[in-house]
């Protein structure tokens, strides 16, 4: 079903009927298989994924995030910020890496400059 993927020992996680754990050995995203055979992948990736995915460098991939901030959501890698944490949907990925548009998540808003950031 999934020739790039390795299976790991099934395990229950969050009281739900999760049949196995997979792996995708190229760019090694975790995807949960449920007991009735529906495969279930994570909506939100991290940036070291969404790099994977796009064949990036890490830190490539967090300026790019930085810069889809700085803009306005109009340029750069699309992210949702929870407080220190950058997390990419999965969705706006595959937009990007597909047809190249970078789309713009709810009011994605330039990040206001601290006096720490001027200095």
């Amino acid at each position: 079903m999934y020739p790039c993927v390795r299976t790991s020992a099934a395990r229950p996680l969050d009281g739900a009927l999760w049949s196995e754990r997979r792996r995708c050995n190229y760019c090694e995203m975790d995807t949960f298989e449920l007991a009735d055979g529906a495969a279930v992948e994570p909506p939100l990736l991290t940036i070291e994924e969404a790099a994977k995915v796009l064949r990036v460098g890490r830190s490539l991939a967090y300026e790019l995030a930085r810069l889809y901030e700085a803009s306005g959501g109009t340029n750069g890698l699309p992210v949702i910020r929870f407080g220190t944490c950058f997390r990419v949907p999965r969705w706006a990925l595959m937009e990007l890496a597909h047809n190249g548009r970078v789309v713009k998540l709810g009011d994605a808003a330039p990040r206001r400059r601290s006096s720490k950031d001027a200095a």
